[in-house]
């Protein structure tokens, strides 16, 4: 109890107190407001920091964005370069060193066997020749069939030529 008489009518009193309530309420929603300003000046200044510190990264990377374009373009070729060097030892690891073979072939020829005609197809060798005797393409056959370098010797036909002429 209050021992002091209000002499006031109701009405202010009770407009006071109203008053009085609604500036509670005003100061809580302050204090509600406040923290989440403060908050939000901190991130706009954090965010403020964030952006110069990016502009100050661009401004080094700058000078180094034409070496990293160098860079994939250099890597773009060496690719390419490898995919080449591949496909090259490919080819040639499928050549076949015919001119070793043919020096190795020369080198089983009996002296009275002469080739006419020689070719290649799908890696394989034909040769067609004269000789002096049955003897002489036998003789050449086997030496051929013995080889190392080659396989699947074979001999298609013989023809015998005039008797005066080479067989």
């Amino acid at each position: 109890m209050d021992p002091s008489p209000n002499l006031l009518p109701t009405r202010l009193t009770e407009a006071r107190r109203e008053r009085a309530k609604r500036q509670v309420r005003l100061a809580w929603g302050a204090v509600a407001v406040v923290p989440l300003t403060i908050a939000y000046i901190v991130i706009i200044g954090q965010t403020g920091i964030l952006r110069a510190r990016a502009d100050r990264l661009d401004q080094e990377i700058a000078p180094l964005r034409p070496k990293a374009a160098l860079v994939v373009q250099l890597e773009a070729e060496r690719t390419s370069l490898q995919q080449r060097e591949q496909v090259y030892e490919r080819v040639r690891s499928n050549i076949v060193p015919w001119s070793m073979i043919m020096g190795q072939v020369s080198a089983l020829v009996p002296t009275d066997i002469w080739f006419t005609n020689m070719g290649v197809a799908n890696q394989q060798l034909t040769v067609e020749g004269a000789a002096l005797s049955e003897t002489a393409v036998a003789s050449l056959a086997s030496r051929l069939a013995a080889a190392r370098f080659v396989s699947g010797v074979s001999v298609a036909y013989i023809r015998e030529a005039a008797a005066t002429g080479p067989r």
